[in-house]
């Protein structure tokens, strides 16, 4: 993750370099230098993006690069700020200013230069410690889908879940508000479950009106108050500077206006949440629903004394994920079958154990490639530890080429639970110039690709 990091840090520089040094004056040559290492260091960096290293002196390395880098753009900065002020001083006061910045140019094109070094040597001497990392090939005929469907992978298992959850929603006490929480450990498709439900055109027979609410464990209850009317109202804006006794108020005379109404809050983690959303409800005799979900079965007892427990794929469904998520229609090849059954087997039945599995597994239709990858699962998945996933996420990470990676990266920008549309997020990757052009794409087209991949990926 770093390395990706870092390649855009220096590309950013030399962006910055390049624009701007037809605009600094008295330290030419030496900014010209400067730009040079950089061009050198970014250059290297490209070839070096094509490898992955699990080094810690690579990992050294790349913190002292982003160091430098940094160093260098307030540097620049600094320089051009400066030089705008230069025309206001005296002969001696320019004089002195030039020979202070040619000398702190100097240093940093030295500083950069030594990492360079140093990277080439490192690069030489460990050749064995940077594997390949994998090319992302366009495919031949415009973008096409690769492999399964995320909403077909979605529904392994869940299908009998969301009827028990669905016939609880309706047929439940006609008169008066019914919680049903969906309760179960991290990783065991909550969400999923809650999203199918959700999505099911059942309901849109049964409620005028379906609000879905991320809540996480950093929450507003305005927040949630203001997610709730915007189902309700067109604009909210209005209402942005209301209390939350004036917005609970409102959201209720909305909603005794219209039918039953079901509120889905997604990822609960506290009892507060629940008492303040039910306060909308202070006058129902419509029969109107909250579905929750939480890993916090205390806390789903509290809503309901009787929650809705999800529980664990058995052998068959998890192989099935697994299938659909290596190979999509296809299907398995019959000599990686039993290996394919050992891998989901092992992952306990947690969906979110076997999707990660599977994104280790996609694109490695071979025995031998099958048993390297079980070696790496032995060692960092399967000792339950939370480091050991996370060390197993981080390569599936690795895994993937460098230009989805920093479109990966960049999704980090948004919160937790913030939900962006796909057209959205590829006009945002381009915008921020994370999109390379190519002669027989368009810029849409190689961001829909990249998305794809990522779905199923990750």
């Amino acid at each position: 993750m770093a390395d990706t990091v870092v390649n855009f840090l220096v590309e950013n520089l030399l962006q910055l370099l390049s624009e701007n040094v037809a605009l600094i004056k008295g330290a030419d040559d030496e900014f010209n230098n400067l730009l040079e290492e950089v061009q050198r260091l970014k250059a290297f960096l490209d070839d070096a993006s094509k490898y992955h290293s699990d080094s810690k002196q690579w990992d050294q390395l790349v913190k002292d690069i982003q160091k430098t880098v940094h160093k260098a753009e307030d540097i620049i900065d600094k320089f051009l700020v400066q030089s705008k002020q230069h025309r206001e001083k005296g002969k001696v006061g320019r004089f002195f200013d030039k020979v202070n910045h040619i000398g702190i140019v100097r240093d940093l094109a030295t500083e950069i230069k030594g990492i360079h070094d140093k990277v080439k040597k490192l690069r030489e001497n460990n050749q064995q410690a940077f594997q390949p990392r994998p090319v992302l090939e366009l495919p031949k005929n415009g973008v096409q889908e690769q492999g399964p469907s995320l909403e077909n992978d979605e529904v392994v298992g869940f299908d009998d879940e969301a009827n028990k959850v669905i016939k609880r929603l309706v047929e439940g006490p006609a008169e008066s508000l019914d919680i049903i929480p969906v309760v179960g450990m991290p990783g065991l498709g909550k969400t999923t479950l809650a999203r199918k439900i959700y999505n099911d055109p059942k309901l849109s027979y049964e409620f005028f009106s379906i609000p879905w609410v991320y809540v996480g464990q950093e929450y507003k209850i305005k927040d949630i108050y203001l997610r709730i009317l915007k189902c309700f109202k067109k604009s909210i804006e209005d209402h942005l500077n209301d209390d939350v006794d004036t917005l609970a108020k409102v959201i209720s005379d909305f909603k005794n206006k219209g039918g039953r109404c079901l509120i889905v809050l997604d990822d609960v983690w506290v009892a507060e949440v629940i008492d303040d959303v039910k306060k909308v409800f202070a006058e129902n005799k419509k029969g109107h629903r909250i579905m929750m979900t939480t890993r916090d079965r205390y806390l789903a007892t509290y809503a309901n004394t009787e929650p809705h427990d999800l529980k664990f794929l058995n052998g068959k469904e998890s192989f099935e994920l697994l299938e659909k998520r290596v190979f999509g229609k296809g299907g398995c090849p019959d000599e990686l079958v039993e290996l394919g059954k050992n891998f989901a087997g092992n992952c306990g039945g947690v969906p979110l154990a076997v999707v990660v599995i599977a994104g280790a597994l996609r694109g490695r239709p071979n025995t031998n490639d099958w048993l390297r990858v079980q070696k790496n699962v032995a060692e960092h998945f399967y000792n339950n530890t939370q480091e050991g996933c996370l060390k197993f996420v981080e390569m599936s990470y690795n895994r993937l080429p460098q230009e989805v990676q920093t479109c990966f990266l960049y999704c980090g920008v948004f919160p937790r639970g913030f939900d962006i549309p796909s057209w959205k997020l590829i006009r945002l990757w381009i915008a921020e110039g994370l999109i390379k052009p190519q002669q027989t794409y368009t810029p849409e087209e190689i961001a829909e690709f990249y998305l794809n991949d990522l779905s199923i990926e990750i």
